[in-house]
């Protein structure tokens, strides 16, 4: 078993916890709000180690650090929560045409800010 937050590479993150817990993001700066030191696991060492073929995101804004390091390329399904509020809209853009780049395509209409893809063929 792993305990730690995912993120570009391995290290120690510090988490903002906020009220409403699932919303606790490593991109929160209010002042004020409770932090908590966690380890930081490098999303490569976790794909090599586990070889995945579908990966779900939804880090509270973290994607914007990860998605590049994931690689893309052996991924059939990859499903994506962005959060434009805590990362921009360029930010945003930027992922998913990454994402199309590597041949993953939308492969139903989203759903508020959640993302799916796949790769074309059988």
């Amino acid at each position: 078993m792993l305990s730690g937050a995912v993120g570009a590479r391995d290290g120690t993150v510090d988490l903002a916890l906020t009220a409403h817990f699932p919303g606790a993001s490593v991109l929160h700066a209010e002042a004020g709000l409770e932090r908590l030191s966690r380890p930081q696991i490098g999303v490569a060492g976790l794909q090599a180690r586990f070889r995945p073929s579908v990966v779900s995101i939804d880090i509270e804004g973290a994607e914007a650090a990860v998605i590049p390091a994931l690689d893309l390329a052996p991924l059939r399904r990859l499903v994506v929560e962005f959060h434009p509020g805590l990362t921009g809209a360029a930010v945003m853009s930027d992922l998913l045409r990454r994402i199309l780049d590597a041949g993953l395509v939308h492969d139903r209409a989203p759903e508020g800010h959640v993302h799916a893809f796949g790769r074309p063929g059988p």
